[in-house]
């Protein structure tokens, strides 16, 4: 399996999230969200791969403007991509976030027999 993508050119400006290519066939490419762009040494995550020829970037584009510049996009494997997603889930459970969850009762009240709703002895 192909780890990189490095086909045609690219053009990006600082602060930018856009990428445009020319020479490239991004969807084909098999790149997806959350895979690497690289250029000028830096990376930056991909947060939409919009057409053949333009990406959506994860933030702004720290480093100067790139045009017809060489590149690669580092494809992230299913195993890595299911490894971010739950150190996510672990960094918002630490965080306190439970999505909306209630938060847990410092003394819950005792269940019984005559706080359950539908209760009738039997007999």
């Amino acid at each position: 399996m192909t780890t990189t993508y490095d086909t045609g050119t690219i053009s990006v400006s600082n602060g930018s999230t856009t990428v445009t290519g020319v020479g490239t066939n991004w969807v084909a490419g098999g790149i997806l969200p959350g895979d690497d762009f690289r250029a000028a040494g830096l990376t930056v995550e991909i947060a939409a791969v919009n057409s053949a020829t333009s990406i959506t970037l994860a933030r702004a584009w720290p480093g100067g403007g790139q045009t017809s510049a060489n590149y690669s996009v580092r494809l992230i494997d299913a195993g890595e991509r299911s490894l971010k997603a739950l150190n996510d889930i672990v960094a918002a459970l630490g965080s306190g976030r439970r999505g909306g969850a209630a938060p847990a009762s410092s003394s819950p009240s005792p269940v019984t027999k005559t706080s359950c709703p539908g209760y009738s002895p039997i007999g």
